[in-house]
C-alpha cells in the first residue's frame, strides 16, 4: 500500500511522562511510593538564594543519589547514561527513526509483529529438524 507522508504530522508534539515509561512494578516506583520526600525542601530551604539562576530540584538530586548508591553506580555522568540508555533499550526507542507517537507505536508494533513471525519461523525450523 502506498502511503504519503503526511507534513501536517511533522510538528506533531506529544507529551509523555516518565511514569509512562517505567513499567509500575519497578524499584524505583516503590521507592517512591514508600517515602515522602518533602521533608528536603524544609531542611535545604535556608541554603539557597532567591537571586541568580534556578536551582535543581532538591529533591531531584536526592532521588539521583539513591539511585546512584542502590544501583552501584560511580558518578552522576554515569548515572545519566544509564538512565538513557535503560529508556533507549528497553523502551524500544534505540532502533526508532520516526518521530511522533503515532508513527512511533506503528514501528514498533511492525517491528514486534516482524519479531513474532521470525520467533514462530524458528519455532517451526527446529520441530522439524531444519535449524
Amino acid at each position: 500500500m502506498l502511503s504519503k507522508h503526511d507534513s501536517i504530522l511533522r510538528g506533531q508534539l506529544e507529551m509523555i511522562t516518565l511514569d509512562q515509561l517505567v513499567r509500575p512494578n519497578q524499584l524505583v516506583h516503590k521507592i517512591e511510593a514508600a517515602m515522602d520526600f518533602t521533608f528536603i525542601y524544609d531542611l535545604v530551604k535556608d541554603m539557597y538564594s532567591e537571586v541568580g539562576r534556578p536551582s535543581i530540584n532538591p529533591v531531584i538530586l536526592l532521588k539521583l543519589t539513591l539511585i546512584q548508591h542502590t544501583f552501584g553506580i560511580r558518578s552522576l555522568r554515569e548515572t545519566i547514561d544509564r538512565v538513557f540508555a535503560d529508556a533507549k533499550e528497553k523502551h524500544g526507542m534505540r532502533w526508532t527513526t520516526l518521530r511522533g507517537l503515532e508513527k512511533l507505536s506503528m514501528q514498533a508494533m511492525l517491528t514486534f509483529a516482524a519479531m513474532n513471525v521470525k520467533k514462530q519461523l524458528d519455532m517451526a525450523r527446529s520441530k522439524n529438524g531444519l535449524t
